[in-house]
């Protein structure tokens, strides 16, 4: 599911959240994630689960003018899989 177009200046390092709250079952919880872009020049870090339900990862670089795709994987406690993408573009400063 697309969650969001975002505009990413080149040369920022910028941290992003995926709240999965609404999406998890009552007395469910996250136990993996997994972030990754479709561009070569975009890098994705710093991934991690907070709070059993939330998502964060750091994105930098990118190409002026470049359209990417940032992949969400998250994975709960019953199995149960999200397959999540936000469509990033590069802009200048």
């Amino acid at each position: 599911m697309l969650l969001a177009k975002k505009n990413h200046t080149v040369g920022n390092v910028r941290q992003y959240y995926v709240e999965y709250c609404d999406a998890l079952r009552e007395g469910d919880w996250l136990t993996a994630a997994a972030v990754t872009s479709s561009s070569v020049d975009a890098t994705i870090s710093g991934v991690a689960i907070i709070e059993g339900h939330k998502i964060t990862f750091f994105l930098s670089g990118g190409v002026i003018n470049e359209d990417f795709t940032v992949t969400v994987v998250a994975t709960s406690n019953t199995t149960e899989v999200s397959n999540d993408t936000i469509a990033f573009h590069v802009v200048a400063p």
